[in-house]
């Protein structure tokens, strides 16, 4: 399997992770940490900071010598609303079809500002408990035109705290392990 970088973008800094192989043969090549604090002079203008912010990444991930594709974004889970609730059926088809419309009373203003991912916690016979994970589409499209501006542009985008256990799903490291038994991820969060 070819070279992939792993980007965390936090709120005050950007860890990249570049690797190699796959679920059972991962190899981890380099971390690097890129500080965005300070790399702004105070008083910028948003679009000056954004670009400060691009020549920060790009310069530590030259630097470190990371490939910039592909690669995926882990996006914070302090900048996202986590809401459960129920809905009375079991099937995933009806699930995918009502979970945008079910999600509206759930989730402050416009529901087209938003990208959702949704899960399933648990089904009963007659009704599913589902979480509902909404960021705001502006701040996602933010991050990623810097990524952009940056050389790097996430095939997939997930909420840091599900990247592992979605992870764990795609390469199969669940199937292996009984108790790791979730329902599969809904998607990423590529608006």
């Amino acid at each position: 399997m070819p070279r992939q970088t792993i980007i965390d973008y936090g709120g005050h800094r950007v860890r990249l992770m570049e690797f190699d192989g796959s679920g059972k043969k991962l190899r981890v090549l380099g971390v690097t940490d890129v500080p965005l604090d300070g790399v702004v002079p105070e008083g910028e203008e948003a679009a000056e900071a954004e670009d400060a912010q691009a020549v920060a990444i790009r310069k530590a991930l030259r630097a470190a010598g990371f490939t910039n594709d592909p690669c995926a974004m882990a996006f914070g889970a302090s900048n996202a609303m986590f809401r459960e609730f129920d809905l009375p059926f079991t099937s995933d088809d009806q699930i995918n079809k009502v979970v945008k419309f079910e999600s509206e009373s759930h989730v402050p203003g416009d529901i087209d500002d938003y990208v959702l991912q949704h899960q399933v916690l648990r089904k009963t016979r007659d009704k599913s408990h589902i979480l509902v994970i909404a960021v705001k589409k502006d701040e996602l499209l933010d991050r990623l035109d810097i990524l952009e501006e940056s050389g790097l542009d996430p095939m997939l985008v997930d909420i840091d705290d599900l990247a592992l256990h979605n992870a764990l799903v795609a390469t199969g490291v669940a199937d292996e392990h009984p108790r790791l038994e979730y329902s599969t991820p809904r998607g990423n969060l590529l608006p």
